[in-house]
């Protein structure tokens, strides 16, 4: 790894050493503390590229020891993990090369868990308060709970939402008659929403083969937003379907219809 070998010591305390040069330099001052590591990040702990054909990635796990070492740093001065990630079942609960990345959506928060090479394994993961957990990547709802167990794949992300209460289900509001050449405009809001929801709007002929030309996905909350489906003068007469599909589930899909005449 690489040092700076001019760091001598003065009146802290070297937790360490490479070769002579000091390293995790520490220097207490009334109720406080300041800690030099006196090492490149970039160098250690060694993180090689492995090239694939569509990512790169890291060749090699960080050791659980290094991994250990910062979690306690950060604690000490006041900071705590919002996600955690533990092997299964395993003697040594500590889990590597996972990136958990989060947004906040207002009261909802979305989780992505990533692993850039290595191996499929499962993760218990621990969060704060009791959330409602829906697994957007396999499209099921994993129940109300602070913590669950997930599967954690190389090169391909899981997305998870956590809301505050179950999902609420979208609201369709459209005539129920229109004529051809006439553009029918639909109202989707997501009434009693903690945060933004994504809709899938798909159409159906009255043959029930897809229209996906009016396929559309549409941002909203409580307050409704517009979708435009325009009908073509030789489109068929007879009963369409319009169904609306929350990205976080399809458990509240609703379908509403109309009459093209």
């Amino acid at each position: 790894m690489l040092v700076d070998p001019g760091i001598t010591l003065s009146d802290g305390t070297a937790l360490g050493r490479a070769g002579d040069v000091p390293v995790c330099i520490v220097k207490t001052s009334g109720p406080g503390r300041a800690i030099l590591l006196n090492w490149s990040l970039s160098s250690f702990p060694s993180r090689t590229s492995a090239r694939g054909l569509r990512t790169w990635g890291s060749g090699e796990e960080t050791p659980p020891e290094i991994a250990y070492f910062f979690r306690r740093l950060l604690e000490q001065s006041g900071a705590r993990r919002p996600v955690v990630l533990t092997r299964y079942k395993a003697k040594d609960p500590y889990i590597g090369n996972v990136r958990v990345q989060r947004w906040r959506n207002d009261g909802i928060e979305l989780l992505a868990l990533h692993r850039e090479t290595g191996s499929r394994e499962q993760a218990g993961t621990l969060i704060p308060e009791e959330r409602h957990i829906y697994d957007l990547r396999d499209g099921v709802y994993l129940g109300k709970s602070n913590w669950w167990m997930n599967q954690v794949y190389p090169t391909r992300a899981r997305f998870l939402a956590l809301l505050p209460q179950r999902c609420p289900a979208p609201k369709l509001k459209l005539p129920r008659r229109v004529e051809h050449g006439e553009v029918v405009t639909c109202r989707v809001s997501v009434p009693g929403a903690a945060g933004l929801h994504a809709i899938k709007t798909r159409v159906r002929r009255p043959d029930g083969t897809p229209a996906a030309f009016h396929d559309q996905t549409v941002v909203c909350d409580g307050k409704p937003r517009d979708v435009a489906l325009p009908i073509a003068h030789n489109d068929p007469v007879g009963e369409w379907s319009l169904s609306a599909t929350d990205v976080y589930t399809a458990e509240t899909r609703k379908i509403a219809k109309f009459t093209v005449r």
